[in-house]
């Protein structure tokens, strides 16, 4: 019998070994030849976030609290903000006004039109590779939208009454949502092409800043208070009319994953221990996780999951990319 070098797998063997293994297991495996690399990505086992780990000089190394493991990715950001993760993409803004896609998995990079005025927070709706793909940007009090394919970026509206700099977006059920720690909530219909100002202001009264995100269908709005020294936290989700952000006393079987970037995450056989737990995590500090109930505080390397590898600090989430 002749050799058979392990590059010459069949690609079909290598998607169901790939199905079976953690994000960070699968980058190493695709670093071994040519032949691995070129395989269609399958989506890997149910797992957490991925956390973007402190800039390094040459790769971006990128920690994996499922499996409690670090490697290192194909890009390097040097310094640059991400504003948004999704589908396997990063929205990075460059200095102020220049914002690009990039796929941390492959190091494809997609720019995008460069803006005049400062850009404080981002979002998207899909794949940049898609063609229904649209990027929505908030400025000081103004929000754009363009898409990858535009030249240019188109103003939406001019006075959003949200504060850009404690603010954060969600696309939802062709909706760009822009929050802030105020309570106020703004929308704007992709396909109508107009704005709403959803609340004018829900008085939540000595809050620092806000999280919003998506979690099983429902819109939640996570509030951090000043002077406490638990961090206190309350979750609100918007009702079904719309009108007003009702407390959320329990997550369940959810986590959340709040930062520059923000997830839910349900619980699962594969990532268990995580229900009703909030992780946090800060440019200037460790990550942390604290549970809904009674707000204690606990630091990182505690279980249920270690959020750090004791080499840097994590800058912010970064979803899994799904099956190609």
């Amino acid at each position: 019998m002749g050799f058979r070098p392990w590059s010459d797998l069949p690609q079909e063997l290598m998607e169901k070994v790939a199905k079976n293994l953690f994000i960070t297991d699968e980058v190493m495996v695709r670093a071994v030849c040519k032949g691995w690399n070129s395989m269609r990505h399958v989506r890997p086992v149910n797992q957490l976030p991925l956390l973007l780990m402190s800039k390094s000089p040459n790769l971006q190394p990128i920690f994996d609290p499922s499996s409690e493991k670090t490697c290192n990715l194909n890009f390097n950001p040097r310094g640059d903000l991400v504003l948004a993760s999704k589908h396997g993409w990063l929205l990075m803004r460059h200095g102020m006004k220049t914002t690009y896609f990039i796929n941390p998995f492959t190091g494809v990079r997609i720019d995008l039109p460069r803006l005049n005025n400062d850009i404080y927070s981002g979002t998207f709706s899909s794949p940049p590779t898609s063609h229904d793909c649209v990027v929505c940007t908030l400025g000081t009090k103004t929000a754009y939208t363009c898409s990858p394919r535009d030249q240019r970026w188109k103003t939406i509206c001019e006075r959003t009454r949200c504060n850009p700099y404690r603010g954060q977006m969600v696309y939802m059920d062709g909706n760009f949502y822009i929050g802030d720690r105020h309570g106020h909530l703004a929308a704007f219909n992709v396909n109508n092409q107009k704005w709403n100002m959803v609340i004018q202001n829900m008085g939540f009264e000595g809050s620092y800043r806000n999280f919003l995100l998506e979690s099983s269908g429902e819109l939640l709005l996570v509030i951090e208070y000043f002077g406490d020294s638990n961090k206190r936290k309350s979750v609100s989700r918007l009702n079904n009319s719309m009108t007003r952000w009702e407390t959320v006393e329990s997550l369940g079987d959810r986590a959340l994953f709040l930062g520059p970037t923000s997830f839910s995450v349900s619980e699962s056989s594969a990532t268990p221990g995580i229900e009703n737990l909030i992780y946090t995590c800060e440019r200037r500090s460790r990550p942390e996780y604290y549970s809904l109930e009674g707000e204690a505080r606990t630091y990182s390397g505690l279980n249920p999951y270690s959020l750090t590898d004791g080499k840097g600090r994590g800058t912010c989430w970064v979803k899994v990319p799904p099956s190609a």
